[in-house]
């Protein structure tokens, strides 16, 4: 299951999503998009591109991207833990 979390969403289907992950938040069963956001290593001035909420294979993940020094970093992240679980660099 993929779920965006976009700033401008209005479609049903990201309304959906937007549900999810609040239900999933209260329930414990992610943590807050703030502490995920704290945890990544970027250096200020990296701006955010995109963000995705994802079940990989019954475990819920975050999928940030940033640009970095014109250069793009993908992250993802346990939404439970907050630990890091993957980092790759794409030009």
């Amino acid at each position: 299951m993929l779920m965006t979390l976009a700033p401008f969403a209005g479609a049903d289907d990201d309304e959906a999503d937007y549900e999810q992950a609040r239900r999933l938040l209260a329930s414990g069963q992610i943590l807050p998009l703030a502490e995920i956001v704290e945890r990544v290593d970027v250096p200020p001035g990296a701006r955010l591109l995109d963000l995705e909420l994802e079940n990989e294979n019954g475990r819920w993940e975050y999928e940030l991207e940033y640009l970095v020094d014109g250069q793009v970093k993908e992250f993802k992240i346990d939404a439970a833990t907050g630990t890091v679980r993957e980092e790759e660099e794409h030009d």
